[in-house]
């Protein structure tokens, strides 16, 4: 970015999104974030930022913004836990920790592990009294809620049973292993596996073209369907989330998890070397 005409090298402003428009030719949209737009940045604030210098202030709001995921699980106690106690320990109590990522679109999407998925669009408003610019929420749907009542039959015992291409693990003289579905490896590690959790009860879909196929986890709510959304945990290096309508009011979200990747049913397996000694023919 420039200040005063002169190049400043700053990690205040990232690229979101860079798009070409399907309007024209040779146009494009780039959505940039940053935080000099938010509503508590005043000017000295923004000055001292732009040109390096630390205030009393940042190493608080750094702590603030990473206080709700906690990644540094220790391995060997995750490999005790059972998915649904990792992820509580990474993600903390519902409501505690939200992530938000964009399509490149028009919609934002908010995961709030736990709690609920809400689908929104912001606009930018200019205020007529400071000049500065604000966002406001103008549409939203929540696209589902957890429903603890729908999960209380998952324990640490049976846990196996819900985690689709998990890998086989020993119990004495026996293993245990979930169904495999034909589910690709992950590029970020893992054995491919993930965890599903269904949110439901979403706000009501009026949608025209909504069918029968739409109502994956949904119920019938006044005037159509409610929206409910498939939630994917699986094991990467990064938390990253991808958000994906695949039926008319359904929605899944994949999302990696790096502490699940220390967890017995999340591990890539370990296929074992076979010796095969060549003898020659006399």
């Amino acid at each position: 970015i420039l200040k005063d005409g002169k190049p400043v090298s700053t990690d205040l402003v990232t690229i979101l999104t860079a798009t070409e428009s399907k309007q024209a030719v040779c146009h494009y949209n780039v959505t940039l974030c940053t935080s000099l737009l938010c509503d508590d940045e005043g000017d000295d604030k923004i000055d001292d930022k732009l040109s390096g210098k630390k205030t009393k202030s940042d190493s608080t709001e750094k702590k603030s913004s990473q206080s709700g995921t906690n990644l540094l699980l220790d391995p060997v106690e995750v490999e005790k836990m059972s998915v649904a106690e990792v992820l509580r320990r990474t993600f903390g109590e519902p409501g505690d920790t939200c992530i938000q990522t964009g399509t490149g679109g028009w919609w934002v999407y908010e995961f709030c592990p736990g709690d609920h998925i809400r689908q929104f669009h912001e606009e930018t408003l200019m205020d007529r009294i400071s000049g500065r610019p604000h966002t406001s929420v103008d549409t939203e749907h929540i696209l589902g809620r957890f429903i603890p009542e729908d999960h209380a039959w998952v324990n640490k015992e049976n846990e196996w049973k819900n985690v689709v291409n998990a890998t086989e693990i020993g119990f004495g003289s026996g293993t245990r292993s979930s169904k495999s579905r034909a589910t690709k490896p992950t590029r970020l590690g893992g054995n491919g596996a993930y965890y599903p959790q269904e949110y439901t009860k979403g706000d009501v879909c009026d949608h025209e073209d909504v069918t029968d196929s739409a109502i994956k986890a949904g119920a019938f709510g006044e005037g159509g369907i409610e929206r409910a959304t498939t939630v994917r945990y699986s094991c990467g290096n990064f938390v990253e989330m991808s958000v994906k309508e695949d039926s008319t009011c359904h929605y899944v979200i994949d999302i990696s998890v790096p502490t699940l990747c220390s967890h017995p049913l999340f591990k890539a397996p370990i296929s074992k070397k076979q010796v095969v000694k060549c003898l020659p023919i006399s």
